[in-house]
């Protein structure tokens, strides 16, 4: 495997940005004064063809600020496949780490590239941020062909008093990043009024060692209804939740953490619920490998002390209940697609027969050349509703979702197929009459 990319890439060098400088010919271009240039070798072709794998960012905005490769719209034509994964950081920034897999000439080629963006970058900062870097990343496909007698490295020296990014020691905030949110929605017609808020509060802090997380959220929503003959019926729902959360990691491959949580809902006939518990996760692969595959294993031990609305069908107003459950959960990034599967199974440990098991499926499958398989499935076997109260529901509660019915299963499924064909070539932009959205995507 080559050494990653990330590892050539000095402080400097990932200030530099990639001009097409305009020459003649690849034999007599001009470098301007001052800049570094790349010196072909051999170049065998004009440019290079690359399918660019889950962009953050548009399509089109790559097309026009990378003009000097060809586009491919499927990734069995490209020389090139760049696969894109990106994370959120503790700091509130974005991790985005660029896969660049060599195929047909460059077989055998995998180079790596991450970066990240600071809390509070633009939409353009970021995509600024991902075309740089890319530029960066071809350059080594690129110096084999004629396309790099037109390039250009130019170095971007710090400013006069420019704030550098603050380490960790001189860091004020201890790591910590704190979000707030507040919104609402309302809606009006002759027969029918709605209105909605919510809010909430998230802190989090992430280090190497440990990850902390606070939560807290409020809803609420009300509807209005009037009928033909003149009657009214309104409805009321509210919840509300608060959680926190630490792991702590434990080597590259085990972390122990645990839960806290308050839990209230009108249509779960919770009125209080206050939730403890610890839990133990394994990895099967190092955590660092999480980008392109994870297989993890979770066990969890808790009790949760509950306060009902009303009286539930086992006749309890309130009781503390203590459960345990294991969730394995898999995923995989690859050139053919990402696929994530998930299985979960739950259960109360004063009644064994009282348990829940979920299963969850999500997939992007590119099949063959131009078609596409994608699909999610979630099914759940449900044998654990100890909250459901007494009494049949009424009609109104049903139709307005007001409150939790029995059941025995959960499933729902969605699937579609899609097939391309046609100019394997995807370079140019063309916004006209596009609804000023900046033209299609991919």
């Amino acid at each position: 495997m080559p050494p990653r990319l990330a590892c050539l890439l000095t402080p400097q060098l990932l200030l530099a940005t990639l001009l097409i400088a305009p020459a003649p010919s690849p034999a007599t271009a001009q470098v301007p004064a001052g800049d570094a240039r790349a010196e072909a070798t051999a170049p065998d072709s004009s440019t290079i063809r690359v399918f660019v794998d889950h962009c953050p960012c548009r399509m089109d905005y790559l097309r026009t600020e990378i003009p000097f490769i060809d586009y491919v719209r499927d990734r069995t034509e490209a020389d090139v496949h760049v696969l894109f994964t990106d994370e959120h950081t503790g700091g509130g920034g974005r991790s985005y780490t660029m896969t660049l897999i060599g195929q047909d000439r460059f077989a055998g080629r995998v180079d790596t590239l991450s970066f990240s963006t600071p809390q509070g970058s633009t939409n353009d900062e970021e995509r600024a941020a991902i075309v740089r870097y890319l530029k960066l990343a071809l350059i080594p496909y690129l110096n084999e062909t004629h396309t790099i007698g037109r390039l250009a490295v130019r170095y971007i020296p710090p400013q006069e008093g420019e704030v550098t990014p603050t380490t960790p020691e001189e860091d004020p905030w201890s790591f910590w990043v704190f979000r707030v949110n507040l919104g609402g929605s309302g809606s009006s017609e002759s027969s029918s009024r709605r209105m909605s808020t919510n809010s909430s509060i998230n802190a989090d802090r992430t280090t190497a060692a440990w990850h902390l997380r606070f939560n807290g959220k409020v809803e609420y929503n009300e509807r209005h209804f009037t009928f033909s003959d003149g009657s009214k019926l309104t409805s009321y729902t509210n919840s509300y939740d608060a959680s926190a959360f630490a792991v702590k990691s434990r080597g590259p491959h085990w972390s122990l953490g645990g839960t806290a949580s308050l839990h209230s809902s009108t249509s779960q006939n919770q009125l209080e619920a206050l939730r403890l518990a610890p839990a133990v996760e394994f990895s099967f692969f190092p955590y660092e490998e999480f980008q392109r595959r994870q297989l993890t294993a979770t066990y969890t031990v808790g009790a949760t002390d509950v306060r009902y609305y009303e009286e539930t069908l086992y006749g309890k107003t309130r009781e503390t209940l203590f459960d345990h459950s294991l969730r394995v959960s898999y995923d995989l990034t690859q050139p053919w697609g990402d696929f994530s599967f998930s299985v979960k199974g739950s259960q109360y440990l004063h009644d064994a027969s009282k348990y829940a098991v979920t299963s969850s499926l999500d997939g992007n499958f590119r099949l063959f050349r131009g078609f596409s398989l994608n699909m999610n499935v979630d099914a759940s076997r449900v044998n654990n509703q100890l909250y459901l109260p007494r009494g049949d529901a009424t009609e109104q509660e049903v139709l307005l979702d007001l409150r939790s019915l029995a059941t025995s299963y959960r499933f729902s499924v969605r699937m579609g197929i899609s097939y391309t064909f046609g100019s394997i070539f995807n370079n140019i932009v063309n916004p006209r009459l596009s609804g000023g959205g900046g033209g299609g995507g991919r």
